[in-house]
């Protein structure tokens, strides 16, 4: 009597070995860095004002996307970009306030 399945078992797919664990940490920095800023895009009570700022944050963030397929992780230049974003955050939050 067999315990468990003999039927064929799923294969999982290989991992690209250049997503590591880091690799994970700054990808989930950057995506709670960009949920900050939609979430103070999202304040404006103008849509149009709301609607360019949610284009701006994207076209920010456009520099985390990989170009190549050769992409390789580095940190300090993550960390430095997430830095000038956070900046434009604060600057955000500063004209809403301004504003309201």
């Amino acid at each position: 009597m067999y315990f468990y399945s003999t039927a064929s078992r799923r294969v999982l797919p290989k991992m690209d070995p250049r997503k590591d664990f880091k690799f994970f940490l700054a990808r989930a920095k950057v995506c709670q860095v960009y949920r900050e800023a939609l979430q103070e895009a999202s304040a404006f009570t103008d849509p149009e004002v709301r609607d360019s700022m949610r284009d701006l944050i994207r076209e920010q963030f456009r520099v985390f996307r990989p170009v190549r397929q050769d992409w390789t992780l580095d940190l300090d230049r993550i960390d430095y970009e997430l830095a000038l974003i956070r900046k434009q955050i604060n600057m955000l939050k500063e004209l809403r306030d301004r504003v309201a």
